[in-house]
This record gives structure tokens, C-alpha cells and sequence, in this order.
């Protein structure tokens, strides 16, 4: 994502409260971005259940999406006072990932954003059918947003793999990182850039990084964490991300990432995932899905420009 002019924000028919909207207003308001409103509805039981006369569908039809326009419009207004440009849209259709999907492609959004739910108790948050289809099909960045509030200063964590694991395109990190400074420079955040290393083999973790606890680990085929050191420098040297903002953990990718955001108490996660083709989509939850679920933090997902 090279900049941030229109932001694609679903409103939510069922809720009093839209985290979505308040945090694509603050982004939109630093960065100077149209807002497009966009609300889904659908409501058929009345009808499967209760048979009713035409005349009184279309009448119950009308006053809801009459209800949801005038939401619009209430949200159209706050976003006024803060200098923003909004329009709107209601839908009476299903299923809400197909709609959100179908909108974007239409206005090219460079950012949806969408409400998500974080329960600290439970330490996972409830994701909808239509956030992990969401997650694999939207044709724009994704931001899941967990939570409205920020310090003034965010901090911003590109999840970064710089030996391409999986066959990850190497442009995908290069999209992460320019995103994430993107949004640092709109929030007036910071960057720090994050790879965890799945390497086979025994290791020891020391401090921020990690050591082959055997010889085994540290073969020709199997890059030491040196190696691996010194391709995350030379990924992250384009965007002046200094050392102490650079981290290498190693173990599993889903908890190493997890983990830091918590340690770090960082406010977004930018991380990549493929959805190359329908019969592949179980390719996108080795790392992604599997974090989601758990982050306690908002979350950006990209996928790579030509997916």
C-alpha cells in the first residue's frame, strides 16, 4: 500500500458502537481520506417462518434499510466535523463477505476496514465466518480493528519473513514494510520489524534472539541464524529501521509473533498471507489464521498486489 485516499469501512447494522468506523476516521482524518460507508443487511426468517403479504416484506424491507441510511448519515455527519468526506451505501443482500468483497472491487479501495471482537478473558477473539473469508478473498489490504484507542505514538510491527518461507513472494515483505511506514508516518507511530524462524532442530533461546543448542541445526541446507540475521538486515536496510528496532526470534511463527505483540504492547500487526485459489485456501492459515484468533492488538492483512 503506497498511500491511503479511500478507506472502505463496513458498518455494522447490529451495533450501537462501530470500532471500524472510529478507527478509520482518525486514519482518515490524518491522512486526508475519503470514507466509504458501506452497510449489509438481510433479514429473511419473517418470511420463511411467518408468511406474510407482500406489501408488508416490502414495508419491513424499506424501514430497515430507511434505519440503516439514516445511521449513515449520523456517522456521514461526525466525519464532517473532523474535515472528512464521506458517502454511503446499504445493501439488502447475503452473505456480508461477498457484498464487502463485491463493493471493493467496484471503488478500488486502498483500505477496508472492519470491526472485530478481543476478549482478554478468553485470550482469542470471535471471528466471523466473514472475517476469515475476508482474511483470504478481499482484494484489498484488510484492517481487523480489535481496538480504537492508541497512544499518540503506536507502535507498528511488520511481520516480516525474510527467506521467503513457503513460497512467499519476496515483493509481499517489501508491501508489509511500505505499509507499515505508511501507516507510522499517517499515526505518527513507529516501525519495528519482526521475523520468527521455524528452524528444524534444537535451539536456546537468548534474550531477543536465538543459538543452535547443536551443530545439527547449522547445515548447508538448513540456514543458520546468522544467515538468517543477515537476511532480515539486508531486507530491512531500504527502510532505515534501526537495529534495536529489528528482531529475530526463533520457534513457531504463530506464538513467536503473538508473544511479541503482547511483550511489546504493540497496537497493530501488519502481516501477509496467499490466496492463490480456492483449492488452496487452507494454504493462508500456517501462520495467519492461527494469529489472528489471538492477537490482542488491531491487525492489517495483505496479500501480494497480483493475488
Amino acid at each position: 500500500m503506497k498511500d491511503i485516499r479511500k478507506i472502505l469501512v463496513v458498518i455494522d447494522p447490529a451495533s450501537e458502537e462501530q470500532p471500524a468506523f472510529d478507527a478509520a476516521l482518525t486514519i482518515a482524518a490524518a491522512c486526508g481520506a475519503h470514507l466509504a460507508l458501506f452497510a449489509c443487511e438481510f433479514r429473511d426468517a419473517h418470511i420463511r417462518y411467518h408468511p406474510v403479504e407482500l406489501t408488508v416484506a416490502q414495508q419491513f424491507h424499506d424501514l430497515i434499510v430507511a434505519n440503516l441510511g439514516r445511521r449513515l448519515e449520523e456517522l456521514a455527519g461526525r466525519a464532517r466535523e473532523k474535515g472528512v468526506e464521506s458517502d454511503g451505501a446499504v445493501v439488502w443482500a447475503a452473505p456480508l463477505y461477498e457484498e464487502i468483497t463485491t463493493k471493493a472491487r467496484e471503488i478500488q479501495p486502498d483500505l477496508v476496514v472492519k470491526a472485530t471482537r478481543y476478549h482478554s478473558r478468553i485470550r482469542r477473539t470471535l471471528l466471523t465466518g466473514a472475517d476469515w473469508h475476508l482474511i483470504r478473498d478481499c482484494p484489498a489490504p484488510l484492517l481487523l480493528v480489535k481496538r480504537t484507542q492508541w497512544p499518540a505514538n503506536p507502535l507498528i510491527v511488520a511481520a516480516v519473513d525474510p527467506l521467503h518461507a513457503h513460497d512467499k513472494p519476496a515483493a509481499l515483505d517489501r508491501q508489509l514494510l511500505d505499509t507499515a511506514q505508511l501507516l507510522a508516518s499517517t499515526l505518527h507511530g513507529r516501525v519495528e520489524a519482526l521475523h520468527v524462524y521455524a528452524m528444524p532442530g534444537p535451539f536456546e533461546v537468548i534474550g531477543d534472539v536465538a543459538a543452535a543448542a547443536t551443530s545439527a541445526a547449522a547445515t548447508s541446507a538448513v540456514p543458520s541464524v546468522e544467515d538468517v540475521r543477515k537476511s532480515l538486515a539486508s531486507l530491512l536496510e531500504p527502510y532505515r529501521i534501526p537495529p534495536a528496532a529489528q528482531h529475530l526470534r526463533v520457534g513457531r511463527p504463530a506464538e513467536g509473533i503473538i508473544g511479541f505483540a503482547e511483550e511489546r504492547e504493540a497496537q497493530f500487526v501488519i502481516m501477509g498471507a496467499l490466496s492463490r485459489s480456492r483449492l488452496e485456501r487452507l494454504f493462508i492459515g500456517n501462520t495467519a489464521e492461527a494469529v489472528l484468533d489471538q492477537l490482542p492488538c488491531n491487525v492489517l492483512v495483505e496479500k501480494p498486489v497480483h493475488s
